[in-house]
């Protein structure tokens, strides 16, 4: 059995959900027997559509075209929900806004797996010494500069 055997494994899938002969819920069972769970993030609009936005040659920004007309995709939102339900994933309507995927992955993870694994977080610490050094080589340098000054005693007075 591999080391890493007993670790849930999971498939984020980024996507409108249209259907192009892909057949994804015959996959999504494959999936669900295989013990993977599927995170669908379901990208446009589920009513109306909208156009594809592509970058040209030029770099400029167009819309997809297919046989001369525009391409219009729609979110495939009942797909979408039937693949997590079936794998036991979660899903996440997007929509057309702005959305943090890494924020949509750390909640929906902790969902999927009922928050009984926490997510890995690292830290990455900064060494930040390079003040006190500095302050301290300072400091070794004036007392090797700077005159002794002796306290004179009573004793030397005499």
């Amino acid at each position: 059995m591999p080391p890493d055997a007993d670790r849930e494994r999971a498939i984020v899938l980024i996507t409108d959900g249209e259907d192009h002969e892909s057949m994804p819920l015959e996959a999504a069972r494959d999936a669900a027997e295989r013990q993977i769970r599927i995170l669908t993030i379901g990208l446009g609009n589920p009513e109306y559509g909208g156009r594809i936005p592509i970058r040209n040659e030029s770099g400029n920004l167009t819309f997809l075209q297919h046989d001369g007309l525009e391409v219009w995709s729609r979110m495939d939102e009942s797909t979408l929900r039937e693949i997590a339900r079936i794998t036991e994933g979660a899903f996440v309507a997007a929509g057309t806004r702005m959305f943090d995927l890494g924020q949509i992955y750390a909640d929906s993870i902790g969902r999927m797996q009922g928050n009984v694994h926490q997510a890995e977080q690292r830290q990455r610490l900064r060494h930040q010494y390079q003040f006190f050094l500095v302050v301290a080589v300072l400091c070794l340098l004036l007392y090797i500069v700077a005159p002794e000054h002796r306290v004179q005693s009573s004793n030397d007075e005499e």
